[in-house]
This record gives C-alpha cells, structure tokens and sequence, in this order.
C-alpha cells in the first residue's frame, strides 16, 4: 500500500517499508527526513533560507555498518531527536504528525495506491493509453544505502518523493506531483531542499489538488520549464517495455515497465 498525506506546512510518502518527510519547522527552516520500518530514521536533511538563498545540513546513517555522516557533528542530535517524533491516524483519515517538541501537523490523505494495482497483464496494457502506460509504469519504490550516500524514492500514480543524500555535501530532497499526457511527463515541485536551494509553496495543501500537464508546454526533442516552476520531458518513442523522453541536453530518460 502507498500513502501520500498534504497538510499545510507538510507532506508524507509512505509505503510498508519507507517513509519520506517533509516539514516546515520555520519561516526559512524546512526539515525532511527518510525513515524506514526496520531501521529507523536512516537521515534527515535541514534547509535554511529561503529559495536560493539558502544552505543545508544533513546527518544520515549506513545500516549495516553504524557509521555516521554529518555536516558537523551537532547536527546529529537533530536525528536523535526526531526519533521521538509520533504519527496516529484518525477516523478523518488524517495523518497527525507530532515532533519531539511539541509541534503538531495535520495532514489529508492524498492518494492511496493499492501495489496490487500496480501489476498489469499484457492484454491490459495493450489497452492502455500512453499516458496511463506511463502512470502506472512509474510507480514504485527503490532504497538504497552505500558508504557514503543513501538513496529513497517513492512514486505513486499522482505524487512522487525523493530522499537523496550523500558525503560529498551532494543531497537532493523533493516532493512533487506527476503530469501525464500522451505528449509527454511533467513535474511540478511544492518542497525542495537542496544545498544552495530551500522551498515550500505557502500553503502545502495546493498539492491536494494534483497537476494537469499544459501540452502547449511540450517541447520537441528537449526538455522544457515553463513560468510556473514545472518541468517537462516530451516523449521521443516507444517501445513495448519502454517510454522514452526527451531529456536536457540531449540526454534520453526512461519509463520503464516493472
């Protein structure tokens, strides 16, 4: 099963192993967190600033060797901390959010995925139009956890979320919601955290309302970014496993199916 909860200073992916968090703690202070059913908290990241004026922190952990790697060791309390974090549910399907020190966060379910529903015979997916083909083909999990770098996503048919930090000061966290059409894929971020880049739109609860990609917005044979903060990936071809698109600077992407 995969959850997605928006509040308005929150967001939350999760499936039966991982969860990946994001918090506005601040004015110009966003936290997000990784956090996995048999681990624990595996890290957390703290943007500071606003857009790009800003830097970051991170603490996070290799599971299987203890070792701990962090900006600069006080930040590994932070991680300590959130430990302490509570989550309940309630009969609203709700999501309450409560950190160690008091701060409450309510959040609506989103989108609920059945992993079921993510496996498709042939004859179904012959049916299928592009644009589904590609919804559903995105869908999934993928955990990794190196030396040196710990690697999360979660994608369902409507949100998708990234937990990606490593030791070289190299980390990217984000939530955003899928656009699909048959001319293509579309991304448009409300929370991102970034070592020279730290945001969340106003009032998190806009995600609510998911995202309709605008065809005009497509570009032939490259990417494109339009005024509104999204990013599009036209589709070069297709294959009976493989969408592919039209990446930047000539590079080619991939949806493929699982």
């Amino acid at each position: 099963m995969y959850k997605v909860y928006c509040g308005k200073d929150a967001a939350i992916v999760e499936n039966d192993d991982l969860s990946i968090i994001f918090l506005r703690v601040g004015d110009e202070n966003l936290i997000s967190m990784l956090k996995h059913s048999s681990i624990g908290i595996v890290g957390i990241v703290s943007g500071y600033g606003r857009n790009f004026e800003a830097h970051a922190d991170y603490c996070f952990i290799n599971p299987e060797t203890g070792m701990r790697y962090c900006t600069r060791p006080e930040f590994c309390d932070e991680l300590e901390k959130h430990k302490k974090d509570t989550v309940c549910t309630n009969d609203a399907h709700e999501m309450i959010y409560t950190t160690y020190n008091g701060s409450v966060y309510r959040l609506q379910i989103a989108e609920e995925l059945e992993t079921d529903e993510i496996r498709m015979t042939d004859e179904e997916i012959q049916k299928m139009s592009l644009s589904d083909k590609m919804r559903m083909w995105n869908c999934g999990k993928e955990f990794e956890c190196f030396d040196f770098a710990v690697h999360a996503n979660i994608n369902t048919e409507r949100y998708s979320a990234i937990f990606n930090v490593n030791a070289s000061n190299n980390l990217y966290c984000r939530f955003g919601m899928h656009g699909y059409c048959d001319k293509g894929y579309a991304m448009l971020s409300t929370i991102c955290i970034r070592q020279n880049e730290c945001r969340m739109i106003p009032d998190n609860t806009e995600a609510l309302k998911g995202y309709v990609p605008n065809e005009g917005y497509f570009a032939d044979n490259s990417c494109a970014f339009p005024a509104d903060g999204s990013w599009y990936w036209s589709v070069r071809n297709v294959d009976d496993s493989t969408v592919y698109l039209n990446g930047c600077g000539g590079d080619i992407y991939k949806i493929c199916r699982r």
